[in-house]
């Protein structure tokens, strides 16, 4: 599996969704909330690509212990879904997700 540049998760840096990535618009918006929200704890995100422009996040912790976890995207009909790198879903409320990937990430937050 080939995979894209790695992107730091700023605004500046983020591509353009409305050129390539149009088709997972939705994916990438979600991913770019739980981004700013992780980085907002203080936690290190980058958003990547595969070779097909499915979006995952990447986001590792900025603690002493260096743990990480990578998450994509799943459609359940109009819903976009977050899953753990282990295909199970997160929890459908955001702030729920967001905290269970900062347990995994940084178990002493």
């Amino acid at each position: 599996m080939a995979f894209g540049t790695p992107q730091r998760h700023s605004p500046a840096a983020m591509p353009d969704v409305s050129q390539g990535n149009a088709p997972f618009h939705a994916e990438q918006a979600l991913l770019d909330k739980m981004a700013a929200k992780l980085e907002a704890l203080g936690e290190q995100c980058t958003i990547r690509q595969t070779r097909s422009g499915s979006p995952f996040l990447r986001a590792a912790s900025q603690a002493g212990a260096r743990f990480s976890e990578e998450i994509t995207t799943v459609r359940d009909g109009d819903r976009v879904r977050a899953l753990w790198s282990w295909g199970e879903e997160l929890p459908t409320d955001f702030n729920e997700a967001v905290a269970a990937i900062r347990r995994v990430i940084n178990p002493e937050a």
